[in-house]
């Protein structure tokens, strides 16, 4: 599995089933997978650098990061929606 995927996983612990099954069925989740991860590691850089300008990016990416963080909680509650409809 991808390292983008485990790393969504890593974040919502609880529902790693949902996750594995919206890896392997969309594409726009994937992306969504890859841009986190994508914003963690810039966020860990821009930690460990401490430069002048690490907090306001650092602080930038978390925005964007939690913009993330919601649209893949969206993806997950709609998938479980969607498998509550189809087991009754």
């Amino acid at each position: 599995m991808d390292s983008s995927v485990l790393a969504v996983k890593k974040l919502f612990p609880r529902h790693k089933k949902e996750i594995a099954e919206l890896a392997l069925a969309s594409e726009e989740f994937r992306g969504l997978c890859k841009d986190l991860a994508d914003v963690e590691n810039v966020i860990l850089y821009h930690v460990g650098l401490k430069s002048p300008n690490s907090n306001k990016i650092i602080e930038e990416y978390r925005g964007l990061l939690k913009n993330l963080e919601d649209e893949i909680q969206k993806f997950i509650h709609d998938k479980r929606i969607a498998s509550n409809l189809g087991s009754n």
